[in-house]
């Protein structure tokens, strides 16, 4: 795989992708007809926290890597580790993604007719949450592993930076399920803000954080940074909307964090397979959801078929 082999892949699955969703458009009758060409105010108006918020997410989830490069003395070196890590992270989040991208229609359709959304938000947030748990833990106990798997080497302070960064998918997972919610409620503009006060804790500890420790500095940064950005988002949302924050799940991914790390010490000391530590971990957490009602598989085809009905 080269990099114009990567790039020419991206541009034809994006490009099919667009393809499916406007066959689906025209399929159900909508028209893409423009009746007015002229300037208008009110549109461009509503349209601008959403670009807004798109470029704020975009500086807060790329600044770290750019602050790196240039603000340690072994800059190059630094940025390289950090964005091996860093790729991890991203592919993780693009899950997460998947899910705010279906939950972002079906809280606005529902909020706007004034009906429960409270129900679904939960849903989405314990099935990410196990999710990205799931994946932080198998990470810090099989971060070796997985830079020999992926990087074909045994750089030791790789390690610790892959340790460090993945813990910020927690975070990430908040901000898609509650940054999506307050987006769906008209609460957009107070997103930006908690972005953008996010963005300032993130260059705050990069340029105090990364003269000393370099990548981990910057792993530090977006920890911190987002988990502040999802916790806010979530309290803002309970309080504009009345969303429980269900303590009772809190202490399930607690518990499951703590489970899991169990299971993959005593496994690694066993040397049992990664690939069956893996699967092995999966496979727990999906039980805890069942066992705990985190997850409901008729709830989930209900909100599916009333998505598509719409």
């Amino acid at each position: 795989m080269t990099i114009y082999k990567f790039l020419f892949t991206q541009v034809a699955c994006t490009t099919l992708a667009m393809l499916c969703a406007l066959g689906v458009l025209f399929r159900r009758g909508v028209s893409f007809e423009i009746k007015n060409t002229s300037f208008n105010k009110q549109l461009f108006s509503a349209a601008i926290p959403f670009a807004i918020i798109m470029l704020l997410m975009s500086v807060h989830y790329r600044l770290d890597g750019f602050l790196l490069e240039r603000m340690h003395r072994n800059g190059a070196y630094e940025a390289g580790i950090y964005a091996a890590a860093y790729r991890l992270l991203d592919a993780s989040s693009q899950v997460v993604y998947l899910f705010a991208l279906f939950l972002l229609p079906y809280v606005a359709k529902q909020w706007s007719e004034q009906k429960d959304i409270q129900t679904v938000i939960l849903e989405s947030r314990h099935l990410v949450l196990m999710f990205s748990i799931t994946i932080v833990i198998v990470v810090l106990f099989l971060a070796p592993w997985i830079q020999r798997v992926l990087y074909h080497h045994n750089d030791m302070k790789a390690f610790a930076v892959l340790q460090w960064c993945m813990p910020a998918l927690i975070g990430y997972s908040l901000v898609h399920i509650y940054g999506t919610v307050m987006t769906a409620t008209g609460q957009i503009l107070q997103f930006c803000y908690i972005t953008l006060a996010a963005i300032v804790i993130n260059i705050v500890l990069n340029f105090f954080l990364i003269p000393s420790f370099g990548a981990k500095g910057s792993c530090i940064a977006a920890l911190t940074s987002q988990w502040f950005c999802g916790i806010t988002a979530m309290l803002y949302t309970k309080q504009k909307t009345g969303v429980n924050i269900h303590f009772r799940s809190l202490l399930i991914y607690i518990f499951t964090a703590a489970f899991l790390s169990i299971s993959l010490y005593w496994g690694n000391n066993l040397q049992i397979n990664k690939w069956l530590l893996i699967t092995g971990a999966g496979m727990i957490t999906l039980l805890l959801m069942i066992v705990t009602k985190l997850f409901s598989i008729k709830m989930w085809i209900a909100s599916l078929r009333r998505t598509t009905l719409t």
